[in-house]
């Protein structure tokens, strides 16, 4: 293959793989996965599968398979815990496998520890040593425990290293365009699946036996939209034609209302946060006042439509989702994560400095789902529940070197990245969200490289105390 392919050559395939052309050939795929009935998922993430092996066999950079990568993690969505259906395709790995580890060895890079390192080295530690002195073997070689305890505390270490070690022979602003683009057609992707559910909605309102696990994947499509809602908006902010500028600003409110869809409670509470930062951000300061207006007013008739089009469906499925006999609950009495933020203090109490650990089952209270864990679905409990003071230590660390790093005299690409890693941090408040580590921990290792690689080289971060202000103003990069 080496002499097969000039460096000429070989840099046009890397071009090739980069460019929203190949993106959109994920999509298409991934379209075949949401609208090609049950027997099509499978199918579509195999050949986003061997989309990604054939990304890593011809191109340098480790980043040329996040397209197909973020269309697998979206059309997958689709499956909840079915792995019968799974089970039959996992051969069609062997090659994606074979892919990567020659990957590694035909184009070898220096192993690079950033800013970002220390802190996730000492999240990892945390959640090895949850659970120490108290977690017995049979709650740890349970098949799920033991795969988020690996994960947690070695995959995502190892990830950093490799997405570190890619991004940082690349150009910042070049490398974080391409993430926005595969995050954008991953929201296009979830759109195309809240519309699918839309549609089947349509088909059995009224149906009372219906609405029960209706939408099984919401939360996990809600969460990537609450990610991919600030891209359409960078977008519209960037320099352009007018026309690509407003048609990106109506995208924006699109997923925002494809998160509504999903009717998980994330979507409507801290989506209409996250979209409400975006338009704050949007509409931020004097220049493009013409796009602004025009904007505005085609968002207040697509608001409009999307009101009369989609408002009885709202009404017909909220009732159903948080009414009960008391009344409307958007918190239900005696609801599982009341119960889970109260026993995290117990757990805390119980093992102060290294937490009960992610995979103890011990006076758990309500039955664990397959391959789930001791899940909080709550952030901060999480952490000194499974963790203990150990672990909000190294969070609050690894926290605060986040923060200095997307403080970091901020551009648009950069307050876009931040944005959509506050969507993940909001879903994270009722869901496990980060404690996920593939994809959603992983996302946020990527953003992170990212902003980390802008800035290796000159580390006049932020001060401690910064206002959030610095979401709206932008320094111009020194040369």
């Amino acid at each position: 293959m080496k002499a097969l392919l000039t460096e000429e050559k070989r840099q046009k395939i890397e071009d090739a793989l980069h460019s929203p052309l190949f993106m959109l050939l994920s999509v298409a795929i991934g379209f075949y996965g949401v609208f090609g009935g049950e027997g099509a998922i499978m199918p579509s993430l195999v050949m986003n599968g061997e989309l990604f092996g054939l990304s890593l066999l011809f191109s340098r950079r480790f980043s040329a398979g996040l397209m197909p990568y973020f269309a697998v993690i979206a059309v997958g969505a689709q499956l909840v815990a079915q792995w019968t259906d799974i089970l039959p395709y996992l051969p069609w790995g062997i090659p994606i496998a074979l892919a990567t580890v020659y990957h590694f060895i035909r184009y070898p890079k220096k192993l690079s520890r950033g800013y970002s390192y220390n802190g996730i080295v000492l999240t990892s530690v945390a959640i090895l040593l949850g659970g120490a002195f108290g977690t017995t073997a049979e709650e740890l070689f349970n098949p799920a425990a033991l795969y988020h305890y690996l994960a947690l505390g070695i995959l995502l270490l190892l990830l950093y290293l490799v997405y570190a070690a890619d991004y940082k022979t690349q150009k910042p602003e070049l490398a974080m365009e391409h993430f926005l683009w595969c995050m954008l057609f991953m929201g296009v992707i979830c759109v195309a699946i809240a519309g699918k559910y839309a549609w089947i909605w349509w088909e059995n309102r009224g149906n009372p036996d219906f609405y029960h696990g209706w939408f099984p994947s919401r939360n996990t499509v809600a969460n990537l939209l609450l990610m991919a809602i600030p891209v359409p908006f960078y977008f519209a902010k960037k320099e352009g034609k007018a026309y690509s500028r407003i048609f990106s600003l109506l995208l924006g409110l699109v997923f925002y209302v494809a998160a509504l869809f999903t009717t998980a409670r994330t979507a409507l509470l801290f989506g209409t946060v996250e979209v409400l930062l975006c338009l704050v951000w949007f509409y931020y300061g004097k220049k493009d006042l013409k796009i602004k207006l025009i904007g505005s007013l085609l968002a207040l008739l697509l608001a409009v439509a999307a009101a009369l089009v989609f408002g009885d469906m709202l009404a017909d499925i909220f009732p159903h989702k948080f009414g009960s006999e008391g009344g409307f609950h958007f918190v239900r009495p005696g609801e599982a994560r009341v119960e889970l933020f109260w026993q995290s203090f117990v757990d805390l109490a119980k093992a102060p400095f290294f937490g009960v650990g992610i995979a103890s089952m011990d006076d758990a209270f309500y039955k664990i789902p397959m391959a789930c864990i001791r899940w909080y679905h709550l952030y901060f409990p999480q952490i000194w529940g499974s963790m203990g003071l150990f672990g909000c230590f190294a969070y609050l660390y690894h926290g605060y070197r986040r923060y200095r790093l997307a403080t970091y005299r901020p551009t648009l690409q950069t307050v876009a990245l931040t944005l959509s890693y506050i969507g993940l941090f909001f879903y994270s408040q009722t869901d496990p969200g980060e404690f996920i580590p593939l994809p959603f921990g992983h996302f946020a290792i990527i953003i992170f490289i990212l902003l980390e690689c802008r800035c290796e080289k000159d580390l006049s971060f932020s001060p401690l105390v910064q206002s959030p202000a610095f979401l709206l103003g932008y320094a111009k990069e020194k040369e």
